[in-house]
């Protein structure tokens, strides 16, 4: 409480009628009720002057509302003379209202009120978010009959929902205790959207065959809608015989493909917009398999061919093995035998009799596993000889 109440004041009144004749009579009044008649005079070396002093107290917030006003009148026949005064007591404030102001939205600026009640002069008015000062942009205060009224501008961010907004109010010349009081923020926003892969997922050893899990990690105010999964552009719908599960936060797909490769997105949608969340490059790893179709060489004895081998592979770094096979023999080549560029390998061959005739197998093998079905060459002798090189590539 302020001390107004402990305290009086003299208004000190006072009338000097010169020349009047006879010597007035002043009083105190408020409203029709009459406060004090005693009134004096005092004569010094100039005219004398009739005197009405009032010691008002103990002092309330009430003695504010009601102004006091000083009659001096000294005959019937004229009118008497008012002079009216206020108090202006100091007082603390009483308390503290917040306007509305609960709900804010994230990014946009908006204006705040706090309105401290009975203070005189003007209270010092402090705003503070969680306990610390609040970052306003702009601040204005102004004294409206017995409230301090302050303004701020403020731009709330969204993870400044359920922060507590506070408004403290102190006396400037009293040492009352400040008065406060608070709000819990509700700063509405657009998602904010995650998307992560399951915790349990290495990213970069994701193999055909594999289940893989999303997680899309959402906070919103208020609360989400609609979530939407994509795989670039396209929405990924819910299919149980396809093993694609679809259910809200979560996107499942069960034993996946190399078709299952691509960019995946979440997006969530509340009343204030829809957001889309980062991007997630889904790769999956494969062993290899032979790029192109059966070959077949012609070539006369003694000649040089090369035979290109091409497989498809994720990761692309493997290893190559090449054999030679018809129904007598059966050889492998060694790695000095061919060259390795990635996922290409190549292998100069020559048939320096019948029997170095038949078929060229090629196989590759990278950390996923080995090729099952070979790239294969069918090499067949030609009715002539010819000293050149040949090149086969599909």
């Amino acid at each position: 409480m302020s001390r107004e109440r402990h305290n009086t004041a003299d208004l000190g009144g006072a009338y000097v009628l010169f020349p009047g004749f006879p010597a007035p009579i002043v009083t105190w009044w408020q409203d029709l009720k009459l406060l004090d008649n005693s009134s004096y005079v005092i004569s010094n070396s100039g005219p004398s002057q009739t005197v009405n002093e009032l010691t008002v107290g103990p002092l309330t917030r009430q003695l504010v509302e009601v102004p006091f006003t000083c009659r001096s009148e000294n005959n019937p026949l004229s009118s008497p003379m008012d002079r009216t005064v206020h108090l202006k007591i100091h007082m603390a404030p009483q308390s503290v209202v917040l306007g509305e102001a609960a709900t804010v939205r994230a990014g946009m600026e908006e204006r705040l009120e706090c309105r401290a009640k009975g203070a005189y002069p003007e209270a010092n008015i402090t705003w503070t978010l969680d306990g610390k000062k609040l970052n306003f942009t702009a601040k204005e205060t102004r004294q409206i009959g017995s409230d301090t009224v302050s303004w701020v501008q403020f731009v709330a961010s969204p993870r400044e929902h359920g922060a507590v907004l506070t408004c403290t109010a102190s006396s400037s010349t009293l040492p009352d205790p400040p008065v406060s009081t608070n709000a819990t923020l509700n700063v509405t926003h657009a998602p904010l959207v995650r998307l992560e892969l399951g915790a349990s997922l290495r990213p970069d050893h994701i193999r055909q065959g594999d289940d893989v899990y999303f997680d899309c990690l959402i906070v919103a105010n208020p609360p989400v809608q609609r979530i939407a999964w994509y795989k670039e552009d396209t929405e990924v719908k819910h299919h149980k015989t396809a093993g694609v599960l679809v259910g809200g936060t979560n996107l499942v797909l069960q034993s996946v493909q190399r078709p299952d490769a691509g960019t995946y997105t979440c997006n969530a949608t509340n009343a204030v917009a829809a957001s889309r969340s980062n991007p997630f490059t889904l790769s999956i790893q494969y062993g290899p398999m032979c790029a192109q179709e059966r070959v077949t060489v012609t070539a006369v004895e003694g000649e040089v061919v090369t035979l290109q081998c091409t497989v498809d592979a994720y990761p692309a770094n493997v290893t190559f093995y090449w054999l030679f096979n018809n129904t007598v023999d059966s050889t492998r080549f060694r790695p000095s035998e061919y060259t390795v560029e990635g996922s290409v390998s190549r292998l100069r061959y020559v048939a320096y009799s019948a029997r170095d005739y038949g078929t060229v197998f090629c196989w590759a093998s990278n950390v996923v596993g080995h090729q099952k079905d070979p790239c294969a060459f069918t090499l067949q002798p030609a009715g002539t000889h010819h000293s050149h090189t040949v090149l086969f590539i599909l």
